[in-house]
């Protein structure tokens, strides 16, 4: 039985309806048991953080003698911030428009966390409560802290150049060393005072790997190096840890991958409970919100869509009426942020935001997932409002949508690029199935032809387009009065096409839309070519895999690299590679806030499910230096692997 589109049969057997949902219970329950202590410790601490508002927990984080903890805590309408409990003594440490995340505590009470701003791309480190000498000169991502009572360790990712360093911070000596590392950390956890473990992706056997590290001498060795997953399971400091080696049947995999970022991520949706004002709920909450969606459909757990109606809830509550936010460029019904405008001050509502928001929540209305009929009936209300207030920022000649004027944005007055326009298309989609209305059609179908016409084809095999409307490209003048932040631009030829990033929301657009409205725009032959796009342009070598950040196949204006390897709504054209790709985790190089997409992608990518479908797991035990102990293996069906992870 197939399910694109995360679409289900009715026809699917009850029998294998109930092996999906015990499939899903199970993953809920691991991310329970392991954070199980942390969150009971949160509880009862819950009346001091909150001072009577509602708080939605993140991160925690204990020493090794448990008495003292760190948490990061999203409050209602603002970002994570963090919290410590000190042998009893509680302390609010920040207050801050931005995001800390990673926090640490060791037993002598020292703490560090990592702090977001407006670049997802950069990141500081600071350490009781001090910027880190040193971190704050070299511009990168500083993310995955670890601490013990000698040593701050945390991974820097140099994005610019793709090098990434393990960094050790002496707390002693106040000095910090880098290590080169050739593959991209997931997971740390200290096993002695000399030693620590790394779970990391291997862009050469397409794995997560498990590296011991001596932080004393750098030795740094492979402890199994299979093609599998190696997942660093649980770590008893100086006493043991265990290695969990993680095969199975592909469609099943998919699903456990999603499963494992969905609930080893941001398992209580705090995003959810913020404002947008760094751009989350846009491009971390929908994502999530989505995938919510696509699990359900998978397999009817009322756990999930107890979630989803919870997400739907907090996001409906943090929109700009709701907190307070209101003027001409910010009506109530949407949700500004402020990372985007010129001063990174000043809330704007762009399109693409808003839409990125309501898209996922207009879905689950039309799958008839919102219990709260009123709540149901606010979002289509929200949604029709959205297409009225952007109406004077359509242009009936070029039918294009544009910035509008005098928007604290660079850009003001400017055609919107294409992935902004289609994502408000998507929108449409949902807004015409809920209303039945052809104003939403016939504005799809616009946008829609509008985005067909700037199509290059290329050798009679290959798909493109640029990133912005050929008009952007033709530059403007003072005299021409099109905006005011950017009076004036330059021609300009753009001879990279879109970013494969970007380009993965206008793929989700041209599939969603062929999927509603049949071939009245795209056709067939363009599906095929956006796959031999991806298969021999995007894809730039397959042992290992490296991607072009292009869909030109560009290698000389950047380096390929598997930080690009692209999903979203590439996933949907379920290509022969991509199954090969997406099978094994992949890698979160950019913070766990940014990069939740993927979640979709895995679930995208599921081409069938067999009841008959195994998942291996191959359980080792070493002692805290790294000597194997005990191996034992399982072959679970999926019906039976509850019993795998009742016992963790």
């Amino acid at each position: 039985m197939y399910f694109g589109k995360g679409n289900i049969s009715m026809k699917q057997p009850l029998a294998q309806r109930k092996i999906l949902i015990k499939f899903s219970i199970v993953f809920i329950i691991i991310v329970c048991v392991v954070i199980g202590l942390s969150r009971r410790d949160f509880a009862e601490d819950s009346n001091y953080y909150t001072s009577g508002q509602n708080l939605l927990y993140y991160e925690s984080y204990s020493s090794t003698n448990q008495n003292n903890s760190i948490y990061t805590i999203a409050e209602k309408s603002r970002t994570p911030q963090v919290f410590i409990n000190l042998s009893g003594e509680k302390e609010r440490l920040t207050d801050s428009a931005h995001i800390e995340f990673n926090p640490v505590v060791n037993n002598n009470g020292d703490y560090a966390y990592a702090v977001h701003e407006y670049s997802t791309a950069e990141s500081y480190i600071v350490l009781n409560g001090q910027i880190i000498a040193g971190t704050i000169e070299a511009k990168g991502l500083y993310k995955i802290l670890e601490i013990d009572e000698k040593n701050l360790v945390f991974i820097y990712e140099r994005l610019y150049d793709d090098k990434s360093f393990i960094c050790i911070y002496d707390l002693e000596r106040n000095s910090l060393k880098r290590k080169l590392i050739p593959f991209y950390v997931q997971k740390m956890k200290f096993i002695n005072s000399e030693n620590i473990l790394l779970q990391a992706f291997n862009t050469n056997n397409m794995s997560m790997d498990i590296y011991l590290y001596n932080l004393y001498n750098d030795d740094l060795t492979p402890l199994l190096n299979s093609k599998q997953d190696e997942i660093l399971d649980e770590v008893c400091f100086d006493k043991y840890f265990t290695i969990d080696t993680v095969s199975g049947d592909l469609d099943a995999k998919l699903l456990l991958n999603a499963y494992y970022m969905l609930f080893n991520y941001q398992e209580n949706e705090p995003f959810s409970n913020s404002n947008n004002f760094l751009g989350r709920l846009s491009w971390n909450q929908s994502y999530r919100l989505e995938a919510l969606i696509q699990l359900w459909n998978l397999n009817n757990d009322e756990q999930i869509k107890t979630k989803i109606n919870s997400v739907v809830e907090n996001i409906m509550v943090n929109s700009n009426g709701e907190i307070g936010i209101e003027d001409r460029y910010n009506p109530s019904f949407l949700w500004a942020s402020k990372k985007y405008s010129i001063d990174k001050q000043t809330p704007i509502s762009l399109m693409v935001d808003d839409a990125k928001i309501i898209y996922p929540m207009l879905l689950a209305v039309n799958q008839g997932l919102i219990e709260d009929a009123g709540l149901a009936d606010r979002i289509v209300e929200n949604a029709k409002k959205m297409h009225k207030y952007y109406e004077p920022y359509y242009n009936t000649k070029e039918n294009m949508y544009i910035f509008p004027k005098g928007i604290a944005f660079w850009a003001d007055g400017i055609w919107m690029p294409f992935n902004q326009q289609n994502v408000y298309g998507l929108v449409l989609i949902e807004l015409y199935k809920a209303t039945d209305d052809e104003l939403y059609k016939d504005r799809c179908v616009e946008l829609a032809e509008k985005f067909k016409s700037e199509f290059v084809y290329k050798d009679g095999q290959y798909l493109a387009w640029h990133y912005w409307p050929e008009l952007l490209y033709q530059g403007w003048t003072k005299q021409d009065g099109l905006s005011i932040n950017t009076p004036e631009q330059e021609p300009q030829i753009d001879c990279l096409y879109e970013d494969t990033s970007h380009a993965g929301i206008n793929v989700k657009f041209i599939l969603e839309f062929k999927d509603c409205f049949g071939d009245l725009v795209f056709t067939g032959n363009d599906i095929n070519m956006l796959k031999n796009t991806f298969e021999d342009k995007i894809i730039t070598g397959k042992e290992p895999f490296a991607f072009s950040r292009f869909m030109s196949g560009d290698l000389d204006y950047q380096k390929p690299s598997f930080r690009f390897v692209p999903n979203y709504g590439w996933t949907q054209l379920k290509t022969e590679s991509m199954f090969n790709i997406y099978v094994n985790l992949l890698p979160l190089i950019l913070p766990d806030f940014d990069q939740q997409s993927v979640i979709v992608a895995y679930l995208n990518s599921i081409d069938e499910i067999n009841p008959n479908d195994t998942v291996n797991i191959e359980k080792r035990i070493f002692d805290n230096k790294g000597n194997l102990l005990e191996t034992n293996i399982r072959i679970y069906i999926m019906e039976d692997i509850c019993e795998y992870f009742s016992k963790k």
